[in-house]
């Protein structure tokens, strides 16, 4: 099926929405590896717009009281990430998506 132009719309504002707010977490002179972007805005469509709005971090804990596991899900599945798929918890989530 093809996307409609409303839904490729809607998936840009999801990734810009996840540039930001990611943005607001990493110190200065971090970056995130381009997957790890499309990995966070994917995960992003599953949270409710009044979370998404406010901060990553309420989004984040909003998926893991609803989707428990959707990190390692995302990161085995989208990314067959070895090192991802063995990170427990959020902070050493941010760890391994930092690039120095």
């Amino acid at each position: 099926m093809l996307r409609t132009e409303a839904e490729r719309a809607h998936d840009e504002l999801l990734m810009i929405s996840a540039n930001l707010q990611i943005a607001r977490l990493f110190p200065k002179g971090h970056s995130l590896r381009e997957s790890s972007l499309e990995l966070i805005a994917g995960a992003l469509q599953y949270v409710p717009i009044r979370y998404r709005d406010k901060d990553w971090v309420q989004a984040h804990d909003y998926l893991e009281k609803n989707y428990p596991g959707w990190l390692k899900g995302f990161c085995c599945e989208q990314h067959q990430a070895a090192r991802c798929c063995s990170v427990p918890d959020w902070s050493q989530f941010v760890t391994v998506l930092c690039s120095a």
